[in-house]
């Protein structure tokens, strides 16, 4: 079986960035949620935590700014 390739910004792993992947930025950023449900995908900026900069970095993504 091939593996799933990893997608920079897909924090939900369904092989797309979209509003959702930012959502779930909102709600950890909120304390809504846990970054460690999402096994380091969330931590885009590679700080080793998750916050506002991680946000920011999907949203330039998903606008094609990166």
């Amino acid at each position: 079986m091939k593996p799933k390739k990893v997608i920079v910004g897909d924090v939900n792993n369904d092989g797309t960035v979209d509003i959702t992947d930012a959502n779930i930025i909102i709600n950890i950023v909120l304390g809504k949620d846990d970054a460690a449900n999402y096994n380091g995908r969330a931590d885009l900026t590679g700080e080793n935590v998750v916050d506002v900069a991680d946000l920011n970095a999907i949203l330039n993504i998903m606008l094609g700014m990166d």
